[in-house]
């Protein structure tokens, strides 16, 4: 399991650029940020500024084969109860 600080540390290390704020708030910083939380298990991230909400929603939006595997799976689970 990672911890927040982990991650935290991990997100900066892998947005920072020298002579630049440790928080990356570009819209690559902030992608960037976002598939790392992705991939370690969150769903979502706050944004400092609106600019960065249609970059956020990209990162955590579901693929359309995700979306699919979901409702197939919840059709086989309601066929389950029947």
């Amino acid at each position: 399991m990672v911890s927040i600080d982990e991650l935290y540390l991990s997100e900066n290390t892998a947005t920072r650029q020298p002579g630049k704020p440790a928080t990356n708030t570009s819209a690559a910083g902030v992608l960037t940020a976002c598939l790392v939380g992705r991939r370690v298990g969150f769903g979502s991230r706050w944004a400092i500024h609106p600019a960065q909400v249609p970059v956020i929603n990209q990162a955590f939006m579901p693929t359309p084969g995700q979306v699919e595997a979901a409702r197939r799976l919840v059709e086989r689970y309601d066929g389950a109860l029947d």
